[in-house]
């Protein structure tokens, strides 16, 4: 019975890994054929972030750009302790991107939202200031990745478009 459950084991984390190893391999693909731009100012941690992202290029040039539209970044006071200073804030960022075919085609367009709560410490406020230079570092990162998730949900449908003309074209 033991080795049963081990074998079960065994299968349900090698199965696991073949699934990262699948999910990442289809973003890299995406990079490959994709350009960024910046139509708006964009704050230099995002945009640090970004070019980080797009390092890779392809020989054969690219295919997508993602074109960085407009950056809002805010934070808001969502209470107030007894002493009537801040005891949480809300950063939260806003991203407007569109993403096209450099053959010309499909374009689309979307908006990147990311917040992170933080409590404030009245009586250390060095480590408040630390704790928000990582929450904003977080937040870039997680903008990036759901504009990477676009652009890789992007590159798939306009495999199928793609496909879709070639087949009326040749019929």
């Amino acid at each position: 019975m033991k080795l049963f459950q081990l074998t079960i084991i065994f299968l349900s984390l090698l199965a696991a890994g073949c699934g990262w190893q699948v999910r990442g391999a289809a973003l890299d693909a995406v990079l490959e054929i994709s350009t960024l731009e910046y139509e708006g100012a964009v704050s230099p941690g995002l945009a640090r972030t970004l070019e980080r992202a797009f390092v890779q290029t392809s020989e054969e040039g690219p295919e997508y750009m993602l074109s960085i539209v407009n950056e809002v970044q805010f934070e808001r006071i969502q209470s107030v302790t007894e002493s009537l200073h801040t005891g949480q804030l809300r950063m939260e960022k806003r991203v407007q991107y569109r993403i096209s075919d450099i053959n010309g085609g499909r374009v689309e367009t979307g908006t990147a939202l990311v917040w992170r709560d933080l409590d404030e410490d009245d009586f250390n406020p060095g480590s408040t200031e630390r704790e928000k230079t990582f929450l904003e570092n977080e937040i870039n990162a997680d903008i990036v990745q759901q504009l990477l998730r676009h652009l890789e949900r992007f590159s798939i449908n306009n495999a199928n478009d793609l496909a879709g003309r070639q087949d009326a074209a040749q019929g």
